[in-house]
């Protein structure tokens, strides 16, 4: 079984996946879930990866309230942050979406780097890498965000925004 094969298992077989077939995004009858969620989730790395293998949506699973209100979070981050600047950066926003995605799916490191090539995307400065990871963190620890500006300071990186 090839890696492709593995990583397609596990999207497939992610835990209440009946659950998301529909979406309010959808306009189905199922729409218990947040369409900013499903989404964010089908835009992931993970959900265009899957796009490129398969000729149907990605299936999406009903999660804890707690990870569905963490992705909606984030994605209200990205849309205020481009309607203030459409030009803002919010790479790190997008890396944080991924990683929930990921985790809800047990992607493995491995798995995530597979993908990733796959894609052509490719990491940013080691220093913009770290500074998202702490940020990461911290957020997890204390459930409040922490602001890149807090984060670059703590790592001694001067912000450019």
């Amino acid at each position: 079984m090839t890696e492709d094969d593995k990583i397609m298992q596990k999207i497939m077989s992610a835990k209440s996946l009946q659950a998301a077939r529909r979406s309010k995004l959808d306009c189905g009858a199922d729409g218990d879930m947040d369409a900013k969620y499903v989404r964010a989730a089908r835009e992931a790395s993970l959900g265009r990866w899957f796009a490129q293998r398969a000729s149907k949506p990605m299936p999406v699973p009903k999660v804890s309230a707690d990870d569905e209100r963490r992705v909606t979070l984030l994605v209200d981050e990205i849309i205020q942050a481009k309607t203030a600047d459409p030009d803002a950066d919010t790479w790190y926003l997008y890396w944080q979406i991924d990683y929930v995605v990921h985790k809800i799916y047990g992607l493995t490191d491995n798995e995530t780097t597979t993908i990733y090539r796959s894609l052509g995307l490719t990491h940013q400065t080691d220093e913009e890498e770290d500074a998202a990871i702490v940020k990461w963190i911290e957020s997890e620890r204390t459930g409040e965000y922490v602001s890149r500006s807090v984060i670059m300071e703590t790592l001694g990186i001067p912000d450019g925004n």
